[in-house]
């Protein structure tokens, strides 16, 4: 991952400290509905959780923020999105995930 963090931390390290590896923590916010969309920050803290990884940064009126880091420039879009150009609404693995759910509803059903 870009820009001083990385997906997977250490399994001794607590999820709740930062990742951070080298010296650039700024970010953009890249989700076009946020208000803050397209605007620089400076990432102050860093949570990896079992679902979702926030940044945490000091907006304009240097209130504290946190936002999902796939909301933000920090993560790399996925490579399947990018090749797909749009064409596909859904990824293999997705696909995989929801054909095992199916089954699993149609076997409790039977």
């Amino acid at each position: 991952m870009p820009w001083g963090f990385h997906s997977s931390p250490s399994y001794t390290t607590p999820p709740t400290t930062p990742y951070l590896r080298n010296e650039r923590k700024k970010f953009v916010i890249t989700n076009p509905l946020h208000p803050l969309h397209g605007k620089e920050f400076e990432a102050i803290n860093y949570r990896h959780g079992s679902k979702i990884s926030s940044v945490f940064f000091h907006d304009s009126n240097g209130r504290s923020q946190l936002v999902p880091v796939d909301w933000t420039d920090i993560v790399p879009e996925d490579p399947y999105l990018i090749i797909s150009e749009g064409r596909s609404l859904f990824r293999y693995e997705d696909l995989v995930n929801l054909a095992q759910l199916i089954k699993n509803i149609d076997c409790e059903l039977k």
